[in-house]
């Protein structure tokens, strides 16, 4: 057996051994000529890879400086915009107020009007701006708050047009909206006795007015949202509800809500920070550059970064600290609310953690006083609303 293999093997040189000698140049020589043949042809694909990959890489690094810069003028650009639209509001109302994230507010300074909604109340408040020496100041008043509603009702993308309500229990929609402004909403539209001078030194008359909001207002806010929020629980195997629990307790489902710290949209996320580092990390680029508000505000974009950010804190932060589920959650809402801070950790290893019952993992955050009160008021209303919206969705089949 060995013998026959050895005489296989040997079989090509020792039937080349015995050609002509010419015969067995020709051969060498065509073998060399097919060999350096099949190494140039190596060769060449060689270099069209690495050529087109480095052609790849400097388009990657162009549009990339392009993004980066296109993002920071766009940045720059919202500084102005934001900027210039307070002073107007200024210059008009005499004053600019912040609204908090559970509320929308929005002025309309060249109507001279501004409304708010109250999520928590669910109340809608306007006031309208007359001048003085109007001749009929009620019929103006009306005029610019129909102005305003229309404009709010007409706007695809904040999506708003379905929160008020007529006292009857109606929801006011498009379809019905001028009904509305004329039979219910024109006359309760009256002077609030105070008076506004702008900085042109015009004296305005503030006429306001309340009403509804609809009741089941946070299912159907809850609705809107409900698929972008399934599709990204699903994509990092978190619970609905946690997700709809901080959505809730951070916005109630207010695509456009910003805080006076600079927190923005449904699942309020801090640009510089949260909604950055989410960005990086889904884009796997370190250097990747922070999304403009814009961007942060689109309630596909929210979602995403922020379910991101509660699978960040639920893996990367305390997946390997702490390995029970529930007390981990109880720990990536303090962190979502007050940031992944070293305290938390220090609570982490100065404790069993792992041998507590989940209500003291619960007690140890809600109750320790160097956790700030309003950290731990979060911890308590998230997992309230946790419980809520997994009732919610069962009882409505969301």
């Amino acid at each position: 057996m060995t013998c026959s293999f050895h005489r296989m093997l040997w079989a090509p040189v020792l039937w080349c051994l015995a050609m002509p000698a010419a015969a067995q140049d020709d051969f060498f020589k065509r073998k060399e000529k097919e060999s350096r043949g099949f190494f140039d042809q190596k060769k060449e694909e060689s270099e069209r890879f690495f050529k087109e990959r480095e052609e790849f890489s400097k388009a990657w690094f162009a549009q990339k400086e392009r993004i980066s810069r296109e993002w920071f003028n766009q940045r720059q650009r919202e500084t102005e915009l934001w900027r210039k639209y307070t002073s107007d509001v200024r210059s008009v109302f005499g004053r600019y107020e912040d609204a908090p994230p559970r509320t929308w507010q929005e002025y309309m300074p060249s109507l001279g009007t501004r409304t708010l909604f109250d999520f928590d109340k669910k109340e809608f408040q306007i006031e309208i701006l007359v001048p003085k020496d109007s001749k009929d100041g009620s019929k103006v008043a009306v005029e610019r708050a129909g102005q305003h509603l229309r404009g709010l009702y007409g706007d695809n993308v904040r999506d708003m047009n379905d929160l008020l309500r007529y006292d009857d229990g109606r929801p006011v929609d498009r379809s019905n909206l001028e009904d509305y402004i004329q039979k219910e909403l024109g006359g309760r539209i009256k002077p609030t006795g105070r008076e506004v001078r702008g900085k042109d030194g015009k004296v305005m008359i503030v006429y306001g007015a309340s009403a509804g909001m609809v009741q089941d207002l946070h299912i159907r806010r809850a609705k809107k949202y409900i698929p972008l929020v399934e599709r990204w629980a699903a994509e990092y195997g978190l619970p609905k509800q946690f997700v709809l629990g901080i959505m809730w307790q951070e916005s109630r489902f207010n695509p456009d809500a910003r805080s006076h710290v600079g927190a923005l949209g449904l699942m309020q996320l801090m640009p510089q920070y949260a909604a950055h580092e989410c960005f990086r990390w889904l884009t796997k680029d370190d250097k990747a550059p922070m999304p403009p508000n814009t961007f942060i505000l689109d309630p596909q974009n929210n979602v995403m970064l922020g379910v991101t950010y509660l699978h960040l804190l639920m893996s990367k932060y305390f997946g390997q600290a702490v390995a029970d589920p529930t007390k981990r959650t109880y720990f990536s809402i303090a962190a979502y609310n007050w940031g992944p801070r070293k305290f938390l950790f220090n609570l982490i290893k100065q404790n069993d953690i792992a041998a507590l019952p989940n209500e003291t993992v619960f007690r140890m955050i809600r109750e320790n006083p160097r956790v700030p009160n309003e950290t731990r008021d979060y911890l308590h209303y998230v997992t309230g609303a946790m419980s809520d919206w997994d009732r919610i969705m069962r009882e409505n089949r969301l």
